[in-house]
């Protein structure tokens, strides 16, 4: 192969992988909350980005987002100290109508889509099985845990196990890891 060849491939490779990034950088920065159309420049997404302490808090403590992990949407999406997101885990804070009555793609006008947003909280001591998805307008409280492959479209209460599509509770989880944590936090000071 010439190496005129290799680096035209060189090139491509580059423009592949770099792009979506580059698109994604200058549309963080998008007034508007659908991506589709660019609105005007702001800084309004990060301020509030730096302004959330629960956040920030808990990205010094604990929290683990696994690879191939997708956190999308329009809404707001937390997730507290501790809390741990398998591979492949995909949360949703917006969701397209499928019903029929409304196109769904990112790429139409939004006269012509029905999206809904939502926020998704997290809670401390939660645990996400590996591929399992989570929709908008769900809560997950303190200490539950999901299993793998599970849908969760209801919140789920306090140290619950959770199964299947859509998620139902099947179990309760200890409280020891409550105790552990206090452990933890005095030998972090």
């Amino acid at each position: 192969m010439n190496k005129k060849l290799l680096t035209t491939y060189t090139i491509i490779a580059f423009i592949f992988l770099y792009l979506p990034i580059t698109v994604l950088i200058v549309f963080s920065f998008n007034k508007d909350k659908i991506s589709s159309s660019w609105s005007g420049f702001t800084l309004d997404w990060y301020y509030k980005l730096f302004q959330n302490t629960d956040l920030l808090n808990s990205l010094q403590t604990s929290i683990f987002i696994a690879i191939f992990s997708s956190l999308i949407g329009s809404g707001n999406i937390t997730l507290a100290d501790f809390s741990g997101l398998s591979s492949r885990v995909s949360v949703y804070s917006s969701n397209d109508d499928y019903s029929g009555a409304f196109m769904t793609n990112p790429m139409i006008p939004t006269e012509f889509t029905r999206v809904t947003h939502g926020d998704v909280n997290i809670g401390r001591h939660v645990i996400i099985g590996s591929g399992s998805i989570i929709l908008p307008n769900v809560t997950l409280e303190e200490g539950v845990a999901i299993g793998a492959l599970s849908l969760v479209k209801k919140n789920c209460t306090a140290f619950g196990i959770y199964l299947g599509s859509p998620a139902k509770r099947i179990s309760e989880r200890k409280r020891d890891l409550l105790e552990l944590e206090k452990a933890f936090l005095k030998k972090e000071i």
